[in-house]
């Protein structure tokens, strides 16, 4: 029997029961069905599909900043899903670009996770389904690892900055891709970071362009060098094991009060409490010896070496709020100063907070680094470290601080 024999209503209550990738695929089969699918008056099969999909219900949502959300749009969603999940199906760079913006669309407007005293999350509370939904279907990472590879004639060169900084920054959410853990994958990381060139007073020695706004491939590579040591077994000065999974999607979940109340909240970013700073420091004088000062390059053959190593250390730290500053920029905002001290060390640790220009919030102090995902996220933060002096040829390397 041909579907245009039956009522209309009958053929979109049976479309209601498929995956709406199948429903994009039985439009596809000739114009009437197309014309069931897309044409005018389809907002009850969208609807009805969009509250069979596997998402966080739009209304309880807020933008990782604890902005309110308005609904999205459910086909944008289903292309993505379908080109995601078979990246060769896409179309070139415009729609690669696009399916990127939805993914991060998504991923960045979840639920609020609800947190225990003392604004620190327990463990406890819903994972965002949006969160859970972008871990499954980006599994392995092989939509991120296309471009890498030029697929299709789709690279990172064929796009413009933003373009690249919302891949990146989708990829340093998502976690480490397959492409990440070969050998070559590697070893660029570890070229990227321990490149002295890419740090200056300029970018204040962190992931930060000239005029402050977030550089998520910097960031990617520092959260890259660090997963990718801590994950091999590495341990902290009390014995545990790092736990390098928070750096993944399902932890980037905005923590906190619910939408609307984050402007009377003094400590916005969480920053009062005890945390944890993984730090990575290299033999530096090899690196140093392979640095060359009259071409600016390093030779990157000494991350292939068995000679090359990494150091991976950890250590508790406890800060407290000394006082706050408004930001004309931001004043929902405003800028959070914090003093705190290293346990069993004599170190002390002093700095501040606040929104970039592109609305991230960064952490300032010997070091300097950002917020990933969501405010106050169990994810944490990530940047690169480097001495209070800030002199040429001074060391360099990533960090991670988590709240404990």
């Amino acid at each position: 029997m041909a579907t245009n024999s039956l009522p209309l209503e009958l053929i979109e209550r049976i479309l209601v029961y498929l995956d709406p990738i199948h429903v994009s695929k039985f439009a596809q089969t000739c114009r009437g069905a197309r014309r069931v699918v897309y044409g005018p008056g389809d907002e009850w099969l969208w609807r009805e599909m969009y509250l069979a999909l596997p998402l966080d219900d739009p209304r309880v949502c807020v933008w990782m900043d604890g902005e309110e959300v308005v609904a999205r749009e459910v086909q944008r969603i289903v292309r993505a899903w379908t080109v995601v999940e078979n990246v060769n199906v896409c179309r070139g760079v415009e729609e690669y670009v696009e399916v990127v913006k939805t993914m991060l669309d998504v991923v960045s407007c979840v639920p609020v996770l609800k947190v225990g005293e003392a604004g620190r999350w327990s463990g406890g509370g819903e994972v965002s389904k949006n969160l859970l939904w972008g871990s499954a279907v980006m599994k392995g990472g092989g939509f991120l690892d296309f471009v890498e590879g030029g697929g299709a004639g789709i690279s990172l060169k064929g796009m413009k900055r933003e373009e690249r900084m919302m891949k990146e920054r989708l990829h340093t959410y998502f976690g480490v891709t397959e492409g990440d853990v070969k050998g070559e994958g590697r070893v660029r990381c570890q070229a990227y970071v321990y490149d002295m060139g890419r740090y200056g007073w300029e970018n204040e020695f962190g992931p930060f362009d000239e005029v402050g706004r977030v550089d998520w491939e910097h960031v990617r590579m520092l959260k890259q060098v660090m997963t990718l040591k801590g994950s091999g077994g590495e341990e902290g000065e009390g014995g545990e094991e790092e736990p390098v999974l928070l750096m993944s999607l399902p932890f980037t979940q905005i923590m906190g009060v619910e939408a609307g109340e984050w402007g009377g909240v003094r400590d916005w970013a969480g920053v009062a409490g005890r945390w944890k700073v993984s730090y990575i420091f290299s033999n530096y004088h090899d690196l140093m010896s392979e640095w060359s000062f009259r071409t600016g390059e390093l030779d990157t053959s000494i991350f292939e070496t068995e000679s090359f190593r990494e150091v991976y250390r950890v250590l508790d730290v406890d800060l407290m709020i000394t006082h706050t500053v408004p930001d004309e920029e931001h004043p929902k905002w405003p800028v959070i100063y914090f003093a705190g001290e290293m346990l069993g060390t004599s170190s002390t640790m002093t700095g501040h907070v606040k929104m970039t220009p592109d609305k991230q919030v960064k952490w300032s102090f010997v070091s300097v680094g950002v917020q990933i995902g969501g405010l106050r996220s169990a994810y944490g933060i990530i940047g690169a470290w480097t001495t209070i002096f800030h002199d040429d040829g001074d060391p360099i390397g990533p960090f991670w601080l988590r709240a404990v």
